[in-house]
């Protein structure tokens, strides 16, 4: 099977840039926790390296080789490759077991799957996670830009580099409508 962003994950402008997302900077630097992490959708690895560099030994999960190659390569220059683990596959072939994560990123994963897929993938993702760990999901909405309804018509704001990719776009709420399910036991902070 061809490699679905290469494109994106080869330029030297790599897909997302190298800056991790701010919250999941802000726990990897603020919390002082270690253990493992689970990077899903880890496309060239921004948020895999920051969890890395906080000290967590990551599994970084995506259906890109050639971003999971560019993982690596940037795990080495920021001397992390021994916390490091990648896994080129589809997330919904991915066994997740409950309780085994001390940090799970799911960043533009559950919005490039089927709906039905990612209710099932949300619950494994929320289960993974340990009582005192951290669970960082975005998702594309029915507000972003790349949407072809009217809000994201007209939303000016830059398209997403994946947003071709896109199955489903989430409604704005709907993502913590899933995290308040009292079966996922999360505390929603943001």
């Amino acid at each position: 099977m061809a490699d679905p962003f290469y494109e994106p994950y080869d330029r030297d402008e790599i897909a997302y840039g190298d800056v991790p997302s701010s919250l999941v900077a802000a726990f990897a630097e603020q919390n002082g926790v270690t253990g493992s992490a689970l990077d899903l959708g880890a496309g060239a690895g921004r948020d895999t390296i920051a969890l890395a560099k906080a000290g967590f030994h990551v599994k970084a999960v995506d259906l890109s080789q050639r971003g999971l190659d560019r993982v690596m390569q940037r795990a080495a220059k920021s001397r992390v490759s021994d916390r490091v683990e990648i896994k080129c596959c589809d997330v919904r072939e991915l066994k997740i077991l409950p309780g085994t994560f001390d940090a799970v990123v799911a960043t533009t994963v559950l919005d490039h799957i089927p709906m039905s897929d990612a209710t099932k993938l949300w619950r494994k993702i929320a289960a993974a996670v340990t009582e005192e760990g951290f669970l960082f999901v975005e998702d594309q909405t029915t507000e972003d830009p790349g949407c072809d309804l009217v809000v994201g018509q007209f939303a000016d704001a830059p398209v997403s580099e994946t947003a071709d990719a896109v199955i489903n776009y989430f409604e704005p709420i709907q993502l913590l409508r899933m995290a308040c399910e009292p079966e996922s036991n999360l505390r929603v902070l943001s």
